[in-house]
């Protein structure tokens, strides 16, 4: 085979799937400290161009939307336009951009295009910001671009929004050739026809802490040009949404757009970043030296991360791909035609769902040219059918300590023509000659017992590298690349009703809600008989909630009178909040029921939002109905962008979109309460990676969320979305508090968070198609819940289970009280804990619940290092070991020695069910009885 080196280190781990080294999860902590590894932690994310070099001694100036370009200039006398101010700049000078609007046509003048400052005496170019908002730079008439900083050196750019003007044409956000010590730090790029970033010829160049998204070309396309691409950085900045917008939300001409394209002769990076859902690959790059350090590169159409230069290294990283697509490309790439490079792989996922497809593949055009692959700790996994690992012979590889997961596939790696089972992989049968073992010896295999694939939390979107992106997020997000469908229908349009659940409050701790709401400012009312040339008035109200919502303050109260309000045009028609209350004034939107009707925005020609939040505070939004305008395309119900303190939503109905109900990153004393949210093509609750603590102070009680997965544009679903949750929480502090809700018939999980202290009481979670509850970090607890029916009525072969607990904390703790669990599958694990972290232990308590399974081999698995206090609670698998703990297994007749008060014995549910609604009420004598969900949980479904 002509292999000069194949050395592969397994370490075998006894579980049904093939675990293999010291590490067994995706779960790797894919944040990184770049500086820290360096021994430099004073420089923030600065790599070639740290903050303490970029001195300036110049002249201070001024620009403010009220200035005048014949005034000098001054605080007191600023300038009006930024590109006739950056033009009166030199070396060692700094212009300040006033917090406000500026908006730029088709003229050079208005490009910003300062001159070079020098290594001692920089050009700084610095938006003020009003809070965590940016000075914004609106572009129109087809403008090439709002800066160019060409054959420029020396200059800083920070602290602005760089936007099309609503939905005028606008081509690039930034362009530059033959520039070099230029540093972008917290930008906000957004809705561009083009480019956020054009370069070529350039030179230590660093873009930070910064977001990118909704661009019609790459988001970054830095071109090789005359010279050559040298010391470059991309740190701490999110990129999204590449290919997904063009000219206002027409059809794009550009297919397969890449959230980065780099050419570069020297040396690249990419930290803490995130690159998702682009409509071609993640990161494309052809590069001298590449590094790739705590990124997430997720969820993007094609190729996740394609590397076609010289030696990259890879480390602390999750590159996945399939989740938004059926037939997505290759996770990873590797072919160049360099010969001799090297590239190196720490501790980094590789994740897919395709069938038939490579999961990653090195060498398979350039098979003749030799490279050096080293892959250390890495977890290879993928959920579809004939996927596989191709290496190419020319390749000298080592792989250390792997976990592979390909359950699916009979064939996990390919060398050549020569091909190897997951069972050779795992024995590491390998010789100097490619040399393999037999079948027969001892390891284990994978798909046993159903459990393929148990781990994944079904969430990596969302939103990207923990804690990474932008530093400070930014009120308008906006369309996608698509124009109106057309008014389809609404498909399936069975609906969960007004209102959500009603139930008592649950007692897990103090209610994290936000005090009184006080709201002191004016009135305003929104009628379908008004006018938007009105003053907003009871007797003279507004015509659209678009406008109405553009004119409130702090204190101010809004009025939305019964009636349907088509929303069509992005920001124009949306609800969009631009202000914050306070403490003292809360800004408050109400829609006012006549006759048990309520006000209806519905929304089409792909719609971003129905309600924009933005970045803001102090927000009371109630009684309104939010959904698709008869089957139209319209994206999500609520959504907001950063970080938003003290927000109430109450009594909302948000059904029939296509992504996302609630959309959000950074609530903090969020309440969600007696609303109904279903029908959603991505999932109820959600939102991607926080950047400020994630989801924390939250509230949500009394809610439906149901039949997520179950539309999309117009139909009845599935949408691209593989698992549409209830409840889909991204790394967060918490607490969180779900209290008297019904979670039933997604076609994902009903409630996942990998929040901390997240608390679920008087809940009925039902018939998901995924798991039911996922918890993945505590201390965290189930009290007094229903939870039945995975799979849905369905017999499909899968590993869902009733409950999945898994941490990667040691003696996290987590609580089971009163909780009654049913499940009626086969070869799959009922309930499952730290399934992936085994060696880690963590403290459960159990007390006084219900555990049945009519299903055979259907154990209940807890990891062997978990500590275990199960106690006064019934157990019933007459077809299945009981219980798993480590080596030891607990049938019907050992239950009694596995906790006291334990027995094994039929609960007698009135009428247990499978994809419908069941009673689980106990029958009279029920040896179960005082034990489980109350009467009151029971019967909420009725």
């Amino acid at each position: 085979m002509g292999l000069k080196k194949i050395s592969i280190i397994l370490v075998l781990l006894l579980f049904t799937m093939i675990f293999v080294g010291c590490k067994t999860t995706e779960d790797i902590v894919y944040k990184t400290d770049y500086l820290k590894e360096n021994g430099n932690t004073k420089l923030g994310y600065a790599v070639y161009l740290p903050s303490e070099k970029i001195t300036n001694t110049g002249n201070t100036y001024y620009v403010s939307p009220k200035g005048k370009d014949t005034n000098p200039g001054t605080k007191d006398k600023p300038w009006k336009s930024p590109g006739y101010a950056s033009r009166q700049l030199k070396a060692g000078d700094k212009l300040i951009i006033l917090y406000g609007t500026y908006t730029i046509k088709k003229s050079d003048a208005d490009i910003m295009m300062p001159t070079s400052g020098t290594e001692d005496n920089w050009i700084i170019i610095e938006g003020q910001l009003d809070g965590t908002k940016r000075p914004k730079i609106q572009g129109m008439d087809n403008l090439g671009a709002a800066m160019d900083l060409s054959d420029t050196e020396y200059v800083l750019i920070k602290d602005l929004e760089i936007r099309s003007n609503k939905k005028a044409p606008f081509r690039s956000g930034i362009i530059a050739d033959s520039a070099s010590n230029i540093v972008f730090d917290n930008l906000y790029i957004h809705h561009i026809d083009e480019n956020a970033f054009l370069f070529s010829d350039v030179q230590n160049v660093e873009i930070r802490n910064s977001l990118i998204k909704y661009t019609g070309s790459y988001s970054i396309d830095i071109e090789e040009g005359a010279v050559g691409n040298d010391n470059i950085a991309v740190s701490n900045t999110d990129i999204y949404y590449a290919g997904r917008y063009f000219n206002g939300g027409n059809a794009n001409p550009y297919s397969e757009v890449h959230g980065a394209l780099v050419e570069a002769s020297g040396d690249v990076k990419f930290l803490d970043t995130r690159i998702t859902r682009s409509t071609g690959s993640g990161l494309m790059t052809d590069v001298g030296d590449l590094e790739v350090n705590g990124c997430k590169i997720t969820d993007n159409e094609d190729t996740g991360l394609q590397m076609n230069g010289g030696d990259a290294t890879v480390k602390n990283t999750l590159i996945s791909v399939g989740k938004v697509v059926t037939d997505p490309g290759v996770s990873v790439i590797i072919d160049t035609d360099k010969t001799d490079s090297t590239y190196t792989f720490e501790k980094v996922t590789i994740k897919n769902t395709a069938s038939n497809q490579y999961l990653m593949y090195a060498q398979y055009d350039n098979r003749n040219t030799k490279i050096t692959l080293d892959m250390d700790e890495v977890f290879l996994k993928s959920t579809g059918t004939n996927t596989k690992v191709f290496i190419s012979p020319s390749v000298d590889f080592t792989i250390t300590s792997p976990t592979i997961r390909l359950p699916n596939s009979d064939v996990a790696l390919v060398i050549g023509d020569n091909e190897y089972t997951a069972k050779q992989v795992a024995n590491g049968d390998f010789s100097s000659s490619g040399d393999v073992g037999s079948d027969d010896s001892e390891g284990t295999s994978s798909g046993d017992d159903g459990s393929s694939d148990t781990g994944d939390s079904g969430s990596d979107d969302t939103g990207s590298g923990d804690d990474t992106g932008t530093g400070s997020g930014s009120e308008d997000t906006g369309s996608t690349d698509t124009s109106d469908s057309g008014d389809t229908g609404s498909g399936d349009s069975g609906s969960t009703g007004d209102t959500g659940s009603s139930g008592s409050t649950g007692d897990s701790g103090t209610q994290p809600v936000s005090p009184p709401v006080v709201a002191n400012g004016n009135k305003y009312y929104v009628s379908k008989s008004g006018s938007d040339s009105n003053d907003g008035s009871q007797s003279k109200p507004w015509a659209t909630p678009g406008h109405a919502s553009k004119q409130l303050k702090a204190g101010d109260t809004l009025f939305i009178m019964p009636g349907t309000y088509v929303m069509s045009a992005y920001y124009d028609d949306m609800l969009t909040i631009e202000a914050s209350g306070n403490a003292n004034n809360w800004i408050v939107i109400k829609g006012v029921k006549l006759d048990g009707k309520r006000p209806v925005l519905a929304g089409r020609n792909n719609l971003y939002s129905g309600i924009d939040i933005g970045a803001n505070d102090y927000l009371w939004i109630e009684g309104l109905e939010v959904t698709s305008n008869n089957g139209a395309n319209f994206r999500e119900g609520i959504s907001g962008e950063g970080l938003n303190e003290h927000i109430m939503i109450l009594d909302m109905y948000i059904h029939h979109v296509d992504e996302f109900g609630i959309d959000l990153s950074d609530p903090n004393y969020i309440t969600i309460e007696n609303s109904s949210i279903g029908y959603t093509g991505f999932g109820s609750i959600g939102g991607p990676d926080g950047k400020f603590g994630g989801w924390r102070n939250v509230l949500i009680r009394g809610c439906d969320l149901s039949y997520n997965g179950h539309y999309y544009q117009g139909g009845p679903g599935p949408s691209p979305y593989d698992r549409p949750d209830g409840l889909g929480l991204e790394e967060s502090a918490g607490p969180i508090y779900v209290y008297d809700t019904v979670v039933e018939h997604n076609r994902g999980d009903g409630l996942d968070s990998k929040s901390s202290n997240t608390h679920i009481e008087n809940c009925v979670v039902a018939n998901n198609f995924a798991d039911g509850v996922k918890l993945w970090h505590g201390p965290s607890s189930v009290k007094n819940t229903l939870i039945y029916g995975t799979g849905d009525g369905s017999n499909e072969n899968t590993a869902w289970a009733a409950m999945v607990l898994s941490t990667d904390k040691a003696h996290d703790k987590f609580t089971i009280d009163h909780v009654t669990v049913d499940f009626q599958r086969s070869n799959a694990y009922s309930i499952y804990m730290q399934y992936d972290d085994p060696n880690i232990p963590i403290d459960l308590t159990v007390k006084d619940s219900i555990f049945r399974s009519s299903g055979s081999n259907s154990r209940i698995f807890f990891a062997p290092s978990m500590v275990l206090d199960i106690k006064d609670s019934v157990f019933y698998y007459p077809n299945s070991v009981a219980v798993e703990h480590g080596n030891n297994e607990y049938t019907s007749g050992q239950i009694s020695s596995f906790g006291t008060g334990n027995i094994h014995a039929d609960p007698q549910f009135v009428k247990p069910a499978f994809g419908s609604v069941g009673d689980y009420n106990l029958k009279a004598g029920s040896p179960a009885a005082g034990k489980g969900a109350p009467a009151s949980v029971l019967d909420m479904q009725k």
